[in-house]
Formats: C-alpha cells, structure tokens, sequence
C-alpha cells in the first residue's frame, strides 16, 4: 500500500475520531468512550511523518490531552462499554462449532477483541487485570486451535496493511496482530499433521472440576464419573506432535514452542505437565524462595511433570536451551 493511500486511511480515521470527540461532548455514553480511545489508539500508530504530512497533529494532540485530563471518567465508562467474559465465551464458541466442520464469522470476533486490547490500558485497575488475563488466555485458545481461527489472519493483514501498527510494538494489539496471522500458518501444520479442530477445555473445569463432564470432547480419564458418564461420546482432541496411540487423558495444550507441546493433563485427582516434541525442557515452579526445579519422568515420546496439589494459582518456568517462557495454572 502506498504512502498516499495509507494517508487517505489515517484522514478517514481522524475525521472519525473528530465526530467521536463531539459526541464525547454532548453525552459521554460508555460506547462513545470506547470508541473514542480505540481511534485515538488507532491514530496514534502511525508514524510522525504520516501524521505531519495529513495535517491531522493538531486533531491528535487535542485527543490526547482530552484522554489524559479526563482519564478516569472515559477509562471507567469504557469499562462499561466492554464484555471481555463474552469475548472470551466466543472463542469458546468459535472452537466448538469449527469442530463441528461449521466456518463461523470470527471477523467480528477478532475486531472487538482488538479494541478491547487497544482501550486495556486505559481501564481502571481492575478492569485492565480482567481484560488483560481474558487477552493472554486467548493468545493460548488461538496457540492451542489454529483450525478454529485461521480466518482472522485476514483482520491483521487488512489492519497492518492498512493502517501501521509497528508504532504500538509490545502492546496487547501488537501480540493479538501476530497471533492472528501465527494462526493460518499453525492450522495448515496441524491440518497437515491430521490434527482436528477439538473442543476447547475450559481451565477451572480441568483443574477444579475432574468428575464433572463439560461440553469439551476431550479423552475421559479412565476409571472417572466421566468415563462412565461420557463412554462412546468423546474422542481424543489430537495434539501435532503427541504420539497417536498414546492414551493422552482429560488435557489442554499449555503453549507450543520449537515444534513441541507443553500439555497440561490430569489423572485422577492429579495434575502434570507434559511435553511432547524434541529436545529436554526443565520444568520449574515459583515458590516464595524462589524457583524450584520440578523432577521429571520420562514418557513416551516425552516428559511429565508432577504438579503440587496446592489449589492454588501455580506459576511455572518452562526453559529448553535458552528459551524460557512462562506457564500459569489458574486456581
């Protein structure tokens, strides 16, 4: 895209923003407060010279004193205005019904998941913890199910192509932008692999809730209620780089890295961590003294990990050669 077509975008932009700012004025409704941090969000990623040369600076810099002089007022009516528990009840739902061989409109989805991303940081403090936990758990969703959100890769080709978003590199926008194009490329590998779309298990009904059968059709733990409950009506959710034959009980995938899957399983009333791909990772866990190295056992085609019974939020440190990367189990 050209220069001057990318200019014609950023004027379109900042004429919607000018229009959102009025209405500011006249009533302040929560989705007026949205909708105007979101653009000024939006405006912002542009680079200087794109700004300058729009003559569009004067609008900007206006926005932006109005958003730092009346900063709590819009952060709590745009925290009115969001619906990050529907957003993520979506995606749930976007899972399942790719299961189903169904192709939803998660277009939409995805443009309401990336203005919640671009107003989180100017939500009151509660707000933005809910926001940012429900953004990172669907970084995981979309990580872990490729097949159910490989259309997405369009919004983030159409956003950065359009507009300019390396002016808001480490940002939630920019993370949920590299997730959404990581996606179409994730669904081929797994569609090569033979990997299905799967049903999505919901972390406090994995961690908290073993016996109880949820709307996820992943492998019942032998000897469970669920197996008894759920016999002939579940099948394995399939993991790229699991063995096929390995009896993989109730699970979700915790994250992919170098080709490999760290899986979070539970056998009976106990919870682990495996790993299945190349190489040797070591499994730490976050402790008041801080970490501890967490002993490991060879399975096949992997390694499992023992997680403490705490009941309680576990964070984890997952390292293989020099990467390292963080694993949170919920309470």
């Amino acid at each position: 895209m050209s220069a001057s077509e990318r200019q014609k975008i950023l004027a379109s932009l900042v004429e919607a923003l000018e229009a959102s700012t009025r209405r500011l004025a006249d009533r302040a409704t929560p989705g007026d407060a949205l909708e105007f941090l979101d653009l000024l969000v939006r405006c912002e990623s542009f680079p200087g010279g794109a700004v300058e040369a729009s003559g569009s600076g004067p609008v900007l810099e206006a926005a932006a004193k109005r958003r730092s002089e009346q900063a709590s007022d819009l952060g709590e009516l745009a925290a009115r205005a969001v619906d990050p528990e529907g957003l993520l009840e979506q995606a749930f739902l976007l899972i399942n019904a790719a299961e189903e061989g169904e192709t939803p409109d998660a277009l939409g989805w995805a443009g309401d998941l990336l203005r919640l991303a671009n107003v989180t940081p100017h939500l009151p403090e509660a707000a933005r913890g809910r926001a940012v936990e429900v953004i990172e758990e669907v970084l995981h969703l979309i990580e872990a199910n490729p097949i159910a959100f490989a259309a997405i890769a369009d919004v983030a080709v159409a956003r950065r192509s359009r507009e300019h978003p390396q002016g808001i590199r480490d940002t939630l926008g920019a993370d949920l932008l590299d997730a959404f194009l990581e996606a179409r490329e994730l669904a081929a590998y797994d569609r090569e692999h033979g990997a299905s779309a799967g049903r999505a298990r919901p972390w406090p009904r994995l961690v908290a809730d073993p016996h109880t059968p949820s709307a996820a059709r992943t492998g019942a733990i032998p000897g469970s209620a669920a197996e008894d409950d759920t016999a002939g009506t579940r099948e394995p959710l399939l993991l790229a780089a699991a063995p096929r034959d390995y009896g993989i009980g109730e699970h979700a995938l915790l994250r992919r890295l170098e080709g490999g899957e760290f899986v979070l399983t539970r056998i009976g009333k106990t919870l682990f961590v495996e790993w299945y791909g190349a190489g040797t990772p070591a499994l730490s866990i976050s402790e008041e003294g801080g970490l501890r190295t967490l002993a490991s056992e060879a399975i096949e085609d992997g390694l499992r990990w023992e997680l403490p019974a705490s009941g309680e939020r576990l964070s984890l440190e997952a390292s293989l050669g020099e990467i390292r990367i963080e694993l949170v189990i919920p309470a």
